[in-house]
């Protein structure tokens, strides 16, 4: 859901599984850390992703995805996308009367969230999901960064909702896809016979690359495509 590296490293590990040969250089971050999140280094939020408001967003983000393959918003097109969830047949004290049974009535199953009952209304959603129409739904606070694990409380949502919404709850089979598509996994041969086609290609259109920007390019897109694996509509976001 969320691999923890950084675009040099990405570019890095791309570099070196997929036998490429490119000639990569990473400048280093001067003062950055690991374990910083982005509101300690005092630089202001530029959102990656019109469904990006926020850094509270991207911290719920690699749970909440999972929800995109499903007929419940994620809350695309509000101010709190994927720090809520909701549909309009959702029954709010019920799912989380059954969360809290999850965590044996303390909450003991999601440490380092508040989870709250509220209402909300997609405006022109870019999944098409319920525009207009008021959710009911759940909203998921970070009290506790070093604690939360956003997959792990996504994972009991889903399972509190598929207990008490059996009948509504709904999977789209075509949001839950391979990477790429593909109904079988790349091997490594093929990943990398892939790779070589895709930097043989770059700049061979009507508007060619300088050689440094395209193979950069193709790089990118090998990470992305190739070697992250996609729970959800990863594309869209």
């Amino acid at each position: 859901m969320r691999h923890g590296m950084t675009l040099g490293e990405l570019l890095r590990l791309a570099n070196d599984r997929l036998h490429l040969h490119a000639t990569l250089t990473v400048v280093p971050a001067a003062g950055w850390r690991r374990s910083l999140y982005f509101d300690a280094t005092g630089l202001p939020w530029v959102k990656p992703s019109p469904n990006m408001p926020d850094l509270e967003s991207a911290m719920h983000y690699p749970g909440t995805c999972l929800f995109e393959g499903t007929n419940l918003s994620v809350g695309r097109g509000t101010a709190l996308a994927f720090q809520i969830v909701g549909a309009p047949w959702l029954d709010t004290a019920a799912v989380l009367e059954r969360l809290r049974e999850g965590g044996r009535g303390k909450g003991e199953g999601l440490p380092g969230v508040e989870v709250s009952g509220m209402t909300f209304t997609p405006r022109a959603p870019t999944d098409g999901k319920y525009d207009g129409i008021e959710l009911r739904g759940i909203r998921l606070r970070v009290t506790d960064r070093r604690r939360y694990d956003p997959t792990k409380a996504a994972v009991a949502l889903l399972a509190a909702l598929r207990v008490v919404h059996r009948d509504s709850l709904r999977f789209q089979r075509s949001e839950l896809r391979p990477a790429g598509g593909r109904s079988r996994p790349a091997t490594g041969d093929s990943r990398r016979a892939r790779a070589r086609r895709d930097l043989a290609s770059v700049g061979t259109g009507p508007r060619p690359l300088p050689a440094s920007a395209g193979r950069l390019s193709a790089l990118l897109t090998l990470v992305l495509l190739r070697l992250l694996p996609r729970a959800a509509s990863f594309s869209r976001l």
